[in-house]
């Protein structure tokens, strides 16, 4: 609101309206993106971390682009109760930096401990069972079997068995 003269907003696909920004409101704005009322205020008490759950120390992954390593001495923890989020423009590394801690790729350097046990050389399917979850980016590439048909579904469900065991 601070740069424009006037916004235009589409929701949808749909255009649902253009307004002055001197004669609107932040709330009346956002209404009007997301089609009701919006609350600006949280009524939250603030957050009150436990004990550490994952301590990443030093981590580095190496790079399928160059010849440095993507993650590069990276240490960091999380707390009970904290929800971390990385972003970043593609090819900066968080890629690297979550496939090394899912065991998708080998670390070239460093440890991973989470809820106290050293996870660092422990298979995909064993950081899986101690409690390590991961959601690809992209699902499609990277999270289905979409080779498979209908006559394959016995594998599919072997398969789906030995990871949950």
């Amino acid at each position: 609101m601070q740069v424009a003269d006037r916004c235009s907003v589409l929701r949808k696909g749909k255009y649902i309206g253009t307004v002055d920004i001197k004669d609107t409101t932040p709330e009346k704005l956002s209404a009007m993106m997301v089609g009701r009322d919006v609350n600006f205020i949280v009524d939250k008490e603030p957050a009150k971390p436990g004990e550490v759950v994952l301590d990443i120390q030093n981590m580095s992954v190496a790079s399928k682009r160059h010849k440095n390593n993507a993650v590069n001495n990276v240490s960091m923890q999380v707390h009970r109760g904290e929800i971390v989020c990385m972003a970043g423009i593609d090819g900066n590394g968080q890629t690297e930096f979550v496939y090394g801690l899912s065991g998708l790729e080998p670390l070239t350097g460093g440890k991973i401990v989470m809820n106290g046990q050293d996870i660092t050389e422990m298979s995909i399917r064993k950081r899986l069972t101690s409690g390590l979850s991961h959601i690809p980016e992209d699902r499609h590439k990277h999270g289905l079997v979409l080779d498979y048909s209908l006559e394959n579904k016995q594998d599919l469900i072997r398969f789906s068995q030995e990871i949950s065991l």
